[in-house]
């Protein structure tokens, strides 16, 4: 049986997106337009996947600790960066 390390992949999964979030703002900032795009596509593969099972899995339990603001707060968030991300 294989044992999954979830606090290990959670902290792996959102390095991985700052990772890219930094590496997207330098490609950005440096006018390389195709670089920036390329990044976003990987992004979208990385982030699609963690955002569903974020929103179907965690944030129910999160919702029992933090309450349902913090649940919607939550929700926002990954609502806005997938606005800006279209908008790039």
């Amino acid at each position: 049986m294989v044992r999954i390390d979830l606090t290990y992949e959670f902290k792996d999964e959102h390095a991985k997106v700052r990772d890219a979030l930094l590496n997207l703002i330098v490609a950005i900032n440096g006018g390389l337009a195709s670089k920036a795009f390329g990044i976003l596509v990987k992004f979208d593969s990385l982030i699609g996947p963690h955002f569903r099972w974020d929103e179907e899995s965690l944030y129910s339990i999160i919702e029992k600790f933090f309450g349902r603001q913090y649940h919607l707060y939550l929700l926002s968030a990954h609502d806005r960066i997938v606005k800006r991300a279209k908008e790039l």
